[in-house]
């Protein structure tokens, strides 16, 4: 898979990027800034991902409305073709998830 690679000069200084060109591999991240910086390489793809749990244990987090119960997150993997990634999901899993575009 081909996937263009947009390196953030000003967060990343150390990162020295690699030749054009040039095979790499490393994990894609996804956050708050992701939409905007992602909206101009492809707005509209859509994936269908197989899911399966992580090699990760199950972790805690209180919930978002402040109360004192915690609520259980599943570290899990979604891969499709050759894209594979990470995120966490409230159990149960789901078998399959659509992963798109900005």
């Amino acid at each position: 898979m081909i996937t263009p690679v947009v390196v953030d000069a000003l967060r990343l200084r150390w990162f020295v990027p690699p030749e054009l060109g040039e095979t790499v591999r490393w994990g894609l991240s996804w956050n708050v800034d992701s939409p905007s910086r992602w909206a101009v390489v492809e707005p509209a793809w859509l994936l269908t991902a197989e899911v399966r749990t992580s090699s990760k244990p199950l972790m805690w987090r209180l919930p978002r409305d402040g109360s004192d119960i915690r609520e259980p997150v599943q570290p899990a993997v979604g891969r499709v073709g050759a894209l594979q990634f990470m995120f966490d999901a409230e159990p149960p899993l789901p078998s399959r998830i659509e992963a798109a575009g900005a």
